[in-house]
């Protein structure tokens, strides 16, 4: 869902079926990299690294695009997280360690985010907002008409 919202943001379109093989295997990079004895933070910096490339051979994008594709999503996502977190640890009661420590406590307290961004994720395909459009940066069809994953401009 944080790819697509990026992906939508500058205005790149793909079938769905290719935005969940993404998730997936960004899914499998974010369990591997959590699980490398870096510091904290650092990690979050080779997961945006990682998805972008992932992003970028799955859909066969320029590094670039897929790049800031990802930083705009990951940005919207942080800016999302910064305000639900502090409302779901006073709501619940429970300490952000407890959480974080606890698989499906996590999984719990992610639903509130995740239905904001799936809301503007929504809005963002039913208004066609975008920010920037490198929808000229996506591969084209073996005529050249038309993007590989779905709509015409």
């Amino acid at each position: 869902m944080i790819s697509a919202l990026g992906l939508s943001l500058v205005r790149i379109r793909v079938p769905w079926g290719r935005v969940l093989a993404c998730a997936l295997l960004q899914a499998i990079a974010s369990y591997c990299i959590r699980l490398l004895p870096i510091p904290f933070g650092v990690h979050t910096l080779v997961q945006a690294l990682v998805f972008a490339l992932i992003l970028g051979l799955v859909l066969h994008l320029p590094y670039r695009v897929s790049l800031v594709a990802m930083l705009l999503s990951i940005t919207i996502y942080a800016a999302i997280e910064a305000l639900a977190v502090p409302v779901v640890l006073e709501r619940t009661g429970i300490p952000l360690e407890q959480i974080l420590a606890d698989p499906w406590l996590r999984i719990e307290c992610f639903l509130p985010q995740g239905l904001v961004a799936l809301a503007l994720l929504v809005a963002i395909l039913v208004t066609k907002f975008y920010l920037i459009d490198l929808s000229i940066y996506q591969a084209r069809g073996p005529g050249g008409e038309q993007p590989v994953g779905g709509q015409e401009k």
